[in-house]
């Protein structure tokens, strides 16, 4: 059994025009902007830094990962349909990935600011952060 002609032309014009690098290339620019945009506090005011070789683009899914370096942190972005969810990191080592959310409910109550979102809890909580993840998180 063929494929339909149409399916057939899909398939060819992807890999002479390398559309999946292209549309991962483009997720993780998309991502990129984003992120300087509405975390430019992480880059201005915290001197983070986009570590370019762990970040990447997904090829046949809408998915892209971003990972940032502030201070002793790996803070890793990722974007699947729109939707970000940030992990964290040591960054002496590579991994293990930890929830952005379930780290912070490590931090004792009394020392934690109102976190709305995740934007606030990045703002006001890093160096809480760091303390949750050198003790073993």
């Amino acid at each position: 059994m063929t494929d339909p002609p149409t399916r057939w032309v899909h398939r060819v014009a992807r890999r002479i025009f390398d559309l999946d690098r292209r549309t991962a290339e483009s997720d993780l620019r998309r991502l990129r902007r984003e992120i300087m945009h509405q975390y430019s506090f992480l880059f201005k005011e915290l001197g983070g830094r986009i570590m370019p070789q762990l970040s990447q683009g997904v090829p046949n899914l809408d998915w892209a990962t971003l990972v940032v370096e502030v201070n002793r942190l790996y803070l890793r972005a990722s974007d699947d349909n729109g939707r970000t969810e940030w992990h964290v990191s040591l960054n002496h080592i590579l991994g293990p990935w930890y929830r952005l959310d379930q780290v912070l409910k490590k931090i004792p109550p009394s020392t934690i600011h109102p976190c709305n979102s995740d934007h606030d809890a990045l703002r006001y909580h890093l160096p809480e952060i760091e303390q949750v993840l050198r003790s073993g998180a």
